[in-house]
């Protein structure tokens, strides 16, 4: 049975790249030019740290009480980090601690995510009032912008966090379903294959004996069979997983809240470029500015189009933010703190989230890395270790924002599917029981119906021969179905057909068929003899029969050609019913159709033949013939 714990294999993939987040961006912080050497030997060692612990997690997490301490610990070097460089204007240690709220956001909720950035928030304001600095307007700028990049980030992350768990659990949930019906259809198939076998060993006993005893048994074992087809379920379905259109709604919010950041934050930025006299910086805010109340006013007038829209406004913008890096190029005199790396690295998150492309931040971080190596070598006063990181976290951020989703969806998915495929195992075990040991027995029940012909002694005449050959035919069928249809050999395709004609040759006499047969090659695959025998050329073989009128015609040929075996049934029925086509098309349940002369069926047999054909390595094509009726095309690796 297949147990997965999906939140936890959430938990582990956000703890493992909040652990390498760590591990990055303090191995970059120790090659930063402004900062201590007790600041740069610590980094030294959470950085070397955090690689340990993420080589030694290996896609596992550790217990949510250890992982709680890893965070309390990144925190408290957060506000180490802060203490030691508050007097710079700017703290370094916040982008981090906006990573290290969102992540937590993931693991421990939202509550926990908001107190994380809260605590950091506050113990700033001590340390400057602690120290009795006022907050420079410099950082006054940074610090706004830094916020409604946390809020936002914090609230996006949320959401999705939300949606990623209940995704999460719902499919769990399916899949735990699937498993436990996978169990109760094994044990039923074990213990309706034990008591079949029973039966058909009874009645190729009986076999030798007379016709009351071959009756008896017969009976016996059709009664089995009817137990067994009441025992197969329907055809799974994976319940639909709805996670995509849950995560479509969050990124519909999350572009809202792009806009509503640009509309706060923007104007901030156009005044402070006037207040410094960054003129060419100032017309670029303006630019953004513009473009995003046109986007909000198209947004409103046309909802339904907002995806394309949002591709179209991330584009934009981001050349708009790097244009705006670019111009910092021309800015006069020397900085020591570079632009709000923290609220463009912020955009860049939200936008690559909202497209869902991790090619785009690929692309986009790379060019803002290369800017700011441009920029430094303006400006050497600007910190160009601290731009780095900073984009590089965020990026790892968005990343995950962008592949936890997918690969969550890959991982249920795989687990689910992995339950389907062992249902439909014991579903074709089931119906091989009813289908394929069923319709040798309908053989065996006609051949005791026919005439009696009384000896002079008043004792009935012998069991007719077929029923032995019939008998033996089931018990390898049934051994072939237990063991799964695993034991290959070389087998000759004409004399598996030779076997399957000498079967039908009773049908075909009563329906007044004639069939046509060219077989030129002595043509080899690798197959389970009684498999394609019996559960493939046999079944399909009978449904020709069945669909053909009386007098009709059936061709069956075999041609060998570019390493493949290609056997075609046609018959000269009325064609493919159009609920079949869909059916075949797009795998659901297969209907069941009267046959010509009033015979019954389940549309297992269809479902048997391709299950089996797949399982040879080959395919098997259902075609309208070109003057009605069915042609079956079975394509199998030649030998």
């Amino acid at each position: 049975m297949i147990r997965v714990d999906f939140v936890g294999v959430v938990a582990a993939r956000i703890f493992r790249s909040l652990v390498l987040s760590a591990c990055v961006g303090n191995a970059l912080g120790v090659f930063a030019e402004s900062e201590s050497h007790a600041l740069r030997v610590g980094r030294v060692v959470i950085a070397v740290m955090s690689a340990i612990l993420f080589w030694a997690l290996r896609e596992r997490a550790p217990d949510r009480s250890v992982r709680a301490v890893v965070v309390v610990a990144y925190l408290s070097w957060v506000l180490f980090t802060i203490a030691m460089t508050a007097a710079n204007g700017w703290p370094s240690g916040l982008d981090m601690a906006l990573v290290l709220s969102c992540y937590v956001v993931y693991d421990f909720g939202a509550a926990a995510g908001v107190l994380t950035g809260l605590t950091v928030v506050a113990f700033v304001l001590i340390m400057y009032a602690s120290g009795g600095r006022p907050i420079p307007i410099f950082a006054l700028q940074h610090a706004s912008g830094w916020f409604l990049s946390g809020v936002s980030m914090l609230y996006v992350v949320q959401r999705q966090s939300r949606v990623v768990r209940e995704g999460a659990r719902d499919l769990a949930v399916s899949a735990y379903g699937l498993a436990q019906q996978e169990l109760q259809l094994k044990d039923a198939a074990r213990i309706l294959a034990s008591d079949v076998a029973e039966a058909v060993s009874a009645l190729g006993a009986a076999s030798s004996q007379g016709r009351l005893e071959v009756h008896a048994a017969a009976q016996r074992l059709a009664a089995l069979i009817g137990v067994t087809r009441r025992a197969i379920p329907p055809e799974p379905e994976l319940p639909p997983a709805n996670l995509e259109q849950r995560l479509r709604a969050v990124r519909l919010d999350s572009f809202r809240g792009v806009l509503a950041i640009g509309f706060i934050l923007i104007p901030l930025l156009v005044w402070r470029n006037f207040v410094f006299g960054y003129w060419t910086l100032a017309v670029i805010n303006c630019t953004a500015l513009a473009v995003v109340v046109a986007t909000a006013l198209m947004l409103q007038r046309m909802p339904a189009w907002w995806e394309a829209m949002m591709r179209w406004f991330a584009f934009a913008m981001v050349m708009i933010t790097l244009v705006g890096i670019a111009g910092w190029y021309e800015t006069p005199g020397s900085f020591s703190v570079p632009p709000n790396i923290a609220t463009q690295a912020t955009a860049i998150v939200l936008t690559a989230w909202t497209l869902g492309s991790r090619r785009f931040l690929a692309v986009v971080v790379a060019v803002e890395v290369v800017l700011a190596g441009v920029l430094y070598m303006k400006h050497p006063g600007m910190s160009f270790v601290y731009m780095v990181s900073v984009v590089v976290m965020f990026a790892g951020l968005s990343d995950r924002m962008i592949a936890l989703p997918q690969q969550l969806m890959a991982s249920l998915e795989d687990a689910r599917r992995a339950a389907v495929e062992a249902i439909v195992r014991q579903r074709r075990m089931l119906g091989t029981l009813f289908h394929d040991i069923g319709n040798p027995l309908q053989l065996v029940l006609l051949a005791l119906y026919e005439p009696v012909e009384v000896a002079p002694s008043g004792a009935p005449s012998e069991v007719p021969a077929e029923v032995a050959v019939m008998a033996a035919r089931m018990q390898e069928t049934l051994a072939a179905a237990i063991r799964g249809g695993g034991q290959e050999e070389f087998v000759s395709v004409r004399a598996v057909v030779r076997d399957v004609l000498l079967r039908f040759e009773r049908v075909l006499r009563e329906k007044g068929l004639t069939i046509e047969v060219m077989v030129p090659t002595e043509s080899l695959v690798r197959a389970d003899i009684a498999i394609l025998r019996d559960s493939v050329l046999a079944n399909l073989l009978s449904n020709a029969v069945k669909f053909s009128p009386r007098g009709g015609t059936i061709r069956l040929d075999v041609r060998e050609g570019a390493g493949v075996v290609e056997i075609t049934i046609a018959d000269s029925g009325a064609g493919l019913a159009p609920d079949v086509q869909l059916a075949l098309s797009g795998g659901g349940a297969m209907p069941s159709h009267v046959g010509t002369a009033g015979e019954g069926g389940t549309g297992l047999g269809v479902r048997l033949v391709q299950d089996y054909v797949k399982q040879m390595r080959g395919t098997v094509v259902f075609e309208a013939g070109a003057s009605g009726g069915v042609v079956v095309r079975v394509r199998l690796p030649a030998v």
